[in-house]
């Protein structure tokens, strides 16, 4: 084979190498501007915040009801003083001690025995006497630890207007509860008098008494 026509005389030729090529099998083309990377970077999400417990004596229907419960629950011991009011004709009104002996049974209710003593009588004739009435009511007492508490029930007592039996009798009130320690008693005797004249006697009272 003949030289080229461009070589010059003096000059021996040679063969160009050929230009480099990138047969590596890890490379990769570099990323253009117009080529966005594979990998994004994970969006950010907001971090949970804890949610608060809901307790039920926060929300405004479940608030706790008022209770004057004492130390001796489920025991009611009350003790104090009123006035028995007479209703009708020759009925005397006179002082009075009262009691309370109750005990609760469940949360809505309770038992209780009323002691009453009331300083005064009157004879059958319809004159003052000393000798005193006595009454003992057993009452079912709803809602005993509420500011207010109804109350019925039956019992005994001795004629506060005549000489002096004991007959049936029945009872019905409310317990105001006015502080923890302290109630008021308003209600209403019937007391069934079957040796008086009228066979009836009707009484209100009422009491204001310490609850130990």
């Amino acid at each position: 084979m003949g030289q080229p026509a461009n070589t010059q005389p003096g000059s021996t030729w040679q063969k160009a190498s050929p230009l480099p090529t990138n047969s590596s099998p890890d490379w990769q083309p570099a990323p253009t501007a117009e080529q966005p990377t594979t990998e994004q970077p994970a969006a950010e999400q907001p971090s949970a915040q804890p949610t608060p417990a809901v307790q039920l004596g926060d929300q405004p229907g479940n608030q706790p009801k008022h209770s004057v419960q004492t130390s001796l629950a489920p025991w009611i011991v009350g003790l104090g003083g009123g006035v028995r009011i007479g209703v009708g004709n020759d009925e005397p009104t006179d002082g009075m001690v009262y009691g309370r002996i109750g005990r609760e049974i469940g949360k809505d209710a309770a038992i209780s025995l009323r002691p009453t003593y009331i300083f005064g009588n009157v004879g059958s004739d319809g004159s003052s006497n000393n000798q005193g009435a006595f009454q003992m009511p057993l009452t079912l007492d709803i809602y005993p630890n509420s500011p207010v508490s109804p109350y019925a029930g039956v019992g005994v007592a001795t004629n506060t207007d005549s000489t002096g039996n004991t007959d049936a009798m029945i009872t019905a009130g409310l317990d105001i509860n006015l502080v923890k320690h302290l109630s008021l008693s308003l209600g209403l005797n019937y007391i069934f008098e079957g040796s008086d004249q009228d066979n009836k006697d009707l009484e209100a009272f009422t009491v204001l008494y310490y609850r130990f």
